[in-house]
This record gives structure tokens, sequence and C-alpha cells, in this order.
């Protein structure tokens, strides 16, 4: 039976084959030719474009007070409704003043305001609820009979 038995000229010719696939790989050109990608140049930044600070003109409402609000609707009176992430529907005053509303749980992903002044809330789980002063009820939680499965803005 034959024993294989590594001797320094083994090792030295292993070692020269691996410096030959190196200078190989590094030094000899490849036949791959990229072209360069050629962008046109940016358009000229002017009009509605143009550089400004119009939004350090603006007053932050709620500040430090909204925790994870997450979109807004503004009723005919300008009072701003959000919900936050500990599931309250939260009321912003003209004056900055903030209010909880009404609490709806859950994890709520949209608000607008409905036909007659009520608040309309997309809340992941429950559905499409409709919340008054008095009361949150669920207007939709399903669609021909499936349950919704991620309820995501209005």
């Amino acid at each position: 039976m034959a024993s294989w038995t590594v001797t320094s000229t083994t090792v030295l010719c292993v070692f020269i084959a691996f410096l030959g696939a190196v200078w190989i790989q590094l030094v000899k050109q490849s036949a791959i030719d990229p072209l360069p990608l050629l962008l046109p140049p940016l358009p000229v930044a002017e009009g509605p474009y143009a550089p400004n600070s119009i939004l350090q003109l603006t007053e932050k409402v709620g500040d430090g007070l909204l925790r994870g609000a997450e979109d807004i609707a503004v009723d005919r009176e300008g009072v701003i409704y959000t919900a936050t992430r500990d599931g309250w529907v939260k009321r912003i005053w003209p004056n900055g003043s903030v209010e909880d509303f009404k609490y709806v749980g859950g994890n709520v992903l949209g608000v607008a305001i409905g036909n007659h002044g009520e608040v309309l809330v997309c809340e992941t789980v429950k559905g499409l609820l409709n919340v008054t002063l008095d009361e949150v009820t669920v207007l939709s939680g399903e669609a021909d009979g499936v349950k919704y499965k991620l309820n995501q803005d209005l």
C-alpha cells in the first residue's frame, strides 16, 4: 500500500502554482471590458426646485408631546387630529395645546375627517373605525367575509 509523504519539493511546487494563479488573475487582462456610465448633467435648480429655507419658518406643533405620531387630518375649525403609537387619537387645538381625544388601542396607521366631522381611523387589526366624542365604532373589519390582514392608511 502506497503512503503519501509531503516533501519540501511538493510544498514548493504547490506554492509556485498558487503564485502563478494569483499572477494570472491580477496581471493578465480580463476579457470583460466595461463601458463607463455616462450620466447627463444635473438639471439647474431653479423655480420650485431652487434651494430655499421655507420650511425653517414653520411652527412645530406638539413637539415632544406626540410619541410616534402617524398621519394627520385637519377639521373645518383648524383642529389637527393625529394618532400616536400608544393607541390614542390626539387633538391639537389651533393655540397649540394637545389633548387625548379618544383611545382606540392598537396601532393606528391612518386618520381622516369624515363628511360629518367624525374622525375616521385605520387601525391595523380592527379595521376602519369611526371615532366620535361618545364612542369608537368599527365601520369595516372584513370584506366578503374575509378579515382584513393589514390595514394601512385611508
